[in-house]
């Protein structure tokens, strides 16, 4: 009866010193849970309210940007003649076109990287799509031309044109 008691005691510690341990990790996995989730709303929060940075603008004389449309209005030409401080250029032409008697938003995007300090950018865009054959849309209106211009100094500008024979 002894050694059944003995027994059933060491039994009974074994299972109180389990329960023990059972409960501690509970504890630890439960604050280390909390202190993560914690530290993600601090990270939502800061997410949640961007820096507003202001754009740079430029006007189209600044850098010399004209925007040539050819007579038959198949093509745009745009030139950049004051590049002496700029390292790239990304533009973006956006233009209405006549597709089955509706206007319809179209455009072309580029980019340019000025290699020589003060070289002149002359860019072709295309009023269309160019794969083997061009094919030109028509009925073109609201041509506008939004320019990025990316300095030396490392800001970036924004330029836009309008040409006046709309």
């Amino acid at each position: 009866m002894l050694i059944l008691v003995e027994k059933y005691l060491k039994d009974k510690r074994i299972l109180i010193a389990a329960g023990v341990a059972a409960l501690a990790l509970v504890l630890i996995v439960v604050g280390v849970l909390m202190l993560t989730l914690k530290g993600s709303n601090n990270v939502s929060n800061q997410a949640a309210a961007p820096t507003e940075v202001p754009v740079l603008t430029l006007q189209p004389g600044d850098i010399g940007l004209t925007l040539v449309e050819a007579a038959n209005m198949q093509t745009a030409t745009m030139t950049i003649t004051k590049t002496e401080d700029i390292t790239s250029v990304d533009y973006q032409l956006s233009y209405n076109a006549e597709v089955s008697g509706q206007s319809i938003p179209r455009g072309t995007i580029g980019h340019v990287d000025v290699k020589t300090p003060g070289q002149t950018i002359t860019q072709k865009m295309v009023f269309g799509t160019c794969s083997d054959v061009c094919h030109y849309d028509i009925g073109i209106t609201a041509v506008q031309l939004i320019v990025k211009v990316t300095k030396t100094d490392g800001k970036i500008y924004q330029v836009q044109l309008t040409p006046a024979a709309q």
